[in-house]
């Protein structure tokens, strides 16, 4: 049996207890509270970033701050058939982009065969925004021509820059100054051949572009 002291010792622990124990919670939620306020300053500032993304949009085209939104809203869903189109039709597929005026629009390019079957690929609200136009080389085939460019460029100690124009199907390569005379004694003994579609750029000097 517990002697008298015992008892007040156990008593007294247990009050301590009660008296700690709210405490310990109103320090943890202070120190939670800042990381709350944080997390909604970030919302707030995306929020506003948003907003002032469809502001800016709206004035610039001149349409309606409900007509901009839905032109976002069209341009997610346009990434979403991008990615697609590259994975599941990447031999005829040329890349695609949106045009804003004069007319909202997604402008879809395939080389010749490609295309038919883009229906399977559409939302019901995507169905009229669609402009199929044909395109001389796929994506691919654009991809692979611009490694082979800036490599065969690399062969002849010319460093070189490039990126591919999918609005005119082509590749722009861009090379020195200081290395444009080694580049025409190239073309000139044929040494170096340069299709069409890739389009030569002389720079000052090169950037980051590659």
């Amino acid at each position: 049996m517990y002697k008298p002291h015992h008892l007040i010792k156990v008593i007294l622990a247990l009050a301590l207890s009660m008296v700690i124990t709210p405490s310990a919670l109103w320090v943890q939620s202070m120190d939670a509270l800042p990381k709350t306020q944080e997390r909604e300053r970030e919302r707030e500032r995306e929020r506003d970033s948003s907003l002032d993304d469809v502001e800016s949009y709206s004035k610039y085209y001149g349409v309606s701050f409900e007509e901009t939104l839905y032109r976002f809203h069209i341009q997610d869903i346009a990434g979403e058939l991008d990615a697609k189109l590259s994975e599941n039709e990447a031999n005829t597929f040329a890349g695609l982009w949106i045009e804003h005026t004069p007319k909202f629009k997604i402008v879809i390019l395939f080389t010749q065969g490609g295309g038919e079957n883009i229906d399977a690929y559409l939302t019901e609200e995507l169905a009229s925004l669609i402009n199929v136009r044909p395109a001389k080389m796929s994506l691919i085939e654009l991809q692979n021509a611009q490694k082979e460019a800036v490599a065969s460029l690399w062969n002849i100690k010319i460093l070189a820059g490039s990126e591919i124009n999918v609005y005119e199907n082509t590749i722009k390569v861009f090379i020195e100054e200081a290395d444009k005379t080694r580049l025409d004694i190239a073309l000139r003994h044929k040494s170096l051949i340069i299709p069409d579609y890739i389009k030569i750029i002389t720079v000052t000097k090169l950037g980051g572009t590659v």
